[in-house]
């Protein structure tokens, strides 16, 4: 791959590390009643599920990206591993129609593995100016991801290498990122205190909420596009109600340790995983 092609969306053939990672076989007696583990050499950074299959992508910190294809009731199987850098992986989100596998990197690219062929078929070189931190699937063709100096870009996967929307408004990292059912809204959170909202379909900034004054950690659009959750480092759970993302309508203090991540299982039901260790089932 030639500096100009690095410099786009280019098509890449495989690993060009070509390094192998190396793993020990630990002999794991599995408990028949819970789900089979999944074993890493290093520390794994992030994971994404699938949008129809039940294929769950991983990313760590030596930089390799696997896939496994995890049925219920069944043996996991690894699909794909592959280098993808030798910095750490950041983030990663699966593409709508599930085809690609996008990962975000230290060193500042992001990568599409072909989840077919278990291989890197596009890769985009400096695509934030700091180490990204996160990114979200927005609908077919569009993905949003955020950095460590809190700057937000979306993308537009039919293009080549340039964000269709650029938009700096925080002062920390960009925490998660979260879509509405419409596709319409993405609401970043970030460890400055504050919420921003984005159109998709505008492609502009719309609004910053007023500041928390603690880490905002995770988001999720809850109650069929009625409600914005989102999970804060003072262990509490905050609510805005539509269209009034400026300030909160309500708050649930629950923890007393930050919440670090949500997870939505239906329009009422959202999971916690907190500092403590512990993954709570919110009603």
């Amino acid at each position: 791959m030639s500096d100009s092609d690095e410099s786009d969306w280019s098509d890449v053939d495989s690993d060009a590390s070509g390094e192998q990672e190396e793993e020990e076989e630990e002999v794991i007696e599995e408990d028949k009643s819970k789900p089979p583990r999944i074993k890493d050499t290093a520390n794994i950074s992030d994971i994404a599920f699938h949008p129809s299959e039940y294929i769950l992508g991983s990313g760590n910190l030596d930089g390799y990206v696997k896939l496994h294809r995890c049925v219920p009731d069944s043996l996991n199987e690894q699909l794909a591993k592959v280098r993808v850098s030798k910095e750490s992986c950041r983030c990663t989100t699966f593409t709508a129609n599930g085809k690609g596998l996008l990962v975000m990197t230290a060193d500042k690219f992001m990568r599409c593995i072909d989840v077919e062929t278990g291989k890197v078929n596009r890769s985009l070189k400096n695509a934030h100016t700091s180490s990204p931190y996160s990114i979200q699937t927005i609908d077919t063709n569009l993905v949003a991801s955020g950095d460590e100096d809190g700057e937000l870009k979306i993308w537009d996967l039919r293009k080549s290498s340039e964000a269709v929307l650029c938009e700096k408004q925080f002062e920390d990292y960009i925490s998660d990122i979260a879509v509405d059912k419409k596709r319409r809204l993405i609401f970043a959170t970030s460890a400055d205190g504050t919420v921003a909202t984005y159109n998709a379909r505008q492609r502009k900034y719309q609004m910053l909420s007023d500041n928390l004054e603690c880490e905002v950690m995770a988001g999720q659009v809850m109650k069929d596009n009625n409600k914005l959750v989102v999970g804060a480092g003072n262990g509490t759970l905050y609510l805005y109600n539509w269209d009034q993302f400026a300030a909160t309508s309500d708050n649930f203090p629950l923890h007393k340790d930050p919440i670090n991540s949500l997870a939505k299982v239906n329009e009422n039901i959202v999971c916690t995983a907190c500092a403590d260790g512990k993954i709570r089932y919110v009603l």
